[in-house]
């Protein structure tokens, strides 16, 4: 069985580590000048040589060659996540008065420190503090915090940083050439970019890497579950372009590829902050601040794709969709807003309705509806001001809403069955009219209509070659959206 690249390449003496040179200049001074401590505490993030250190700290206190095992029994290490109870560290404090065997002192490493419970650390407490003259304690945790403040005044503290992605490189690279792996440096970035400033787990990502022939930044990609850079980019530009159908098909292809909504989020991130626009653009900002909530979202996919396309509700990639050329979502509301003005202006017209149980029709003989006063239309505004404030999602759907008097009944026109489902829910309903009856000072009862296209209008192209139901198209992908501007 072949051996682990991290464990075969696991440093040998204090000038092997990397990363940490505050750490390994004072332990060799000190060892140099013979001030030993009787206890020493290692923390900090997983992977940075907190234990390798300790180990050859024991060996070079002693005089032993780190290769050899003869001095072993003078070095014990213990696990303190499986050896956290009371009993274990009443055992180690019986132990300690043992002379060493071979070398002058006896080392004991306890890893995860933190695990210990209370009783334990009470028990070792003594015994850290006035141990006998041949005894050395190690500690080491990558959760200094957990420790009670008796323990850690007890030692001298080694915090261990994350180690920098240009060390990390360097020293992959290294053990690529050593162990004769082909690796891009597109693919070593990758790697101590995920490793995320710990040797082990990069060596590791290493090391699974190597049974390729070539290893390319795909090949990373892959194994880490990342989407592809291509297609981050391919999404990045059909959410700046305002182009819907494009990113629904991308993000779709990217799900069936295995990669995760998280991944494509985080991806999306590091996009943004690399874009030139961040600076001059609040949107971008905010789409990131959005994008950092995904994979805590109940339902990520959802949350993935209406984020982004809420983006494209936005003004400033509108501008920029509109100066290339291309459709946009603004361009989309506009055609079918204009559908509904017609509509409104022919009163004899026929509409087409959707589905008997969701659609109110419009009679072909009805009283033309008059235009709201503006009194009511000021009433309006002041209560979807309202819901934006305290009914945010009720706001989303009635924000659509086109408002007209027909009889003393306020019409409420909107652009699909879905809007008129939500606004028609009993609770909505109540808190439509309740807040109608406040700005009014009287009860006032209204309707919803959904106000369907015409036939003229579904056989236009846009420049994309796109149909003006896009929209729709979007929100029966969703089962029912809302369009959200700012």
């Amino acid at each position: 069985m072949g051996e682990a690249l991290y464990r075969k390449h696991r440093p040998k003496k204090l000038d092997d580590v990397v990363g940490q040179p505050h750490i390994t200049t004072t332990l060799t001074n000190a060892i140099k000048n013979g001030r030993i401590s009787h206890g020493y505490l290692f923390s900090g993030p997983r992977g940075v040589g907190k234990t390798s250190v300790a180990r050859i700290l024991a060996h070079q206190v002693n005089g032993f060659d780190y290769g050899d095992s003869s001095g072993s029994l003078d070095i014990i290490e213990i696990d303190a996540a499986s050896n956290r109870r009371i009993d274990e560290i009443r055992d180690l404090r019986d132990k300690v008065h043992t002379a060493p065997v071979a070398g002058k002192y006896k080392v004991y490493i306890i890893d995860e420190v933190h695990m210990l419970t209370r009783e334990a650390f009470n028990a070792l407490l003594k015994t850290l503090e006035e141990p006998p003259a041949h005894v050395i304690f190690i500690l080491a945790t990558t959760e200094a915090h957990k420790l009670p403040e008796t323990i850690i005044s007890r030692t001298q503290r080694y915090t261990f940083k994350a180690v920098p992605q240009t060390d990390v490189i360097g020293h992959l690279k290294n053990l690529a050439n050593q162990e004769n792996i082909t690796i891009s440096d597109e693919a070593l970035r990758l790697i101590a970019e995920h490793g995320e400033g710990s040797f082990r787990d990069s060596i590791s990502m290493l090391d699974q890497l190597s049974a390729l022939d070539h290893v390319q930044d795909n090949d990373v990609r892959q194994l880490l579950g990342l989407p592809p850079a291509e297609t981050i980019d391919l999404i990045f530009d059909a959410t700046t372009n305002g182009d819907v159908a494009s990113l629904i098909h991308l993000l779709e292809e990217a799900y069936i590829n295995g990669v995760s909504t998280n991944q494509i989020a985080l991806a999306l991130i590091d996009k943004i902050r690399s874009s030139n626009n961040i600076q001059n653009s609040k949107e971008l900002v905010n789409l990131a601040r959005q994008l950092l909530e995904t994979n805590s979202s109940s339902d990520p996919v959802r949350y993935l794709e209406l984020t982004l396309i809420g983006y494209i509700m936005t003004g400033d990639n509108i501008t920029s969709a509109v100066a290339k050329g291309k459709q946009t979502v603004n361009q989309i509301k506009t055609e079918i807003s204009s559908t509904s003005v017609r509509q409104q202006e022919e009163p004899n017209h026929t509409p087409i309705s959707h589905n008997e149980e969701q659609t109110v029709s419009v009679p072909q003989k009805s009283q033309p509806k008059s235009s709201i006063q503006p009194s009511n239309e000021s009433i309006w505004h002041d209560l979807l001001d309202t819901l934006k404030k305290k009914h945010n999602t009720l706001y989303g759907v009635a924000r659509m809403a086109k408002p007209a008097m027909e009889d003393d009944i306020l019409v409420l026109s909107v652009p699909y069955a879905f809007h008129q489902k939500r606004l028609k829910e009993e609770k909505n309903a109540a808190i439509i009219r309740k807040k109608l009856a406040e700005f009014s000072g009287r009860p006032v009862e209204f309707k919803v209509e959904v106000i369907t296209k015409a036939p003229n209008i579904k056989n236009e192209t846009t420049d994309l070659g796109k149909t003006s139901d896009t929209l729709e198209a979007v929100t029966k992908i969703f089962g029912g959206g809302e369009v959200l501007e700012t």
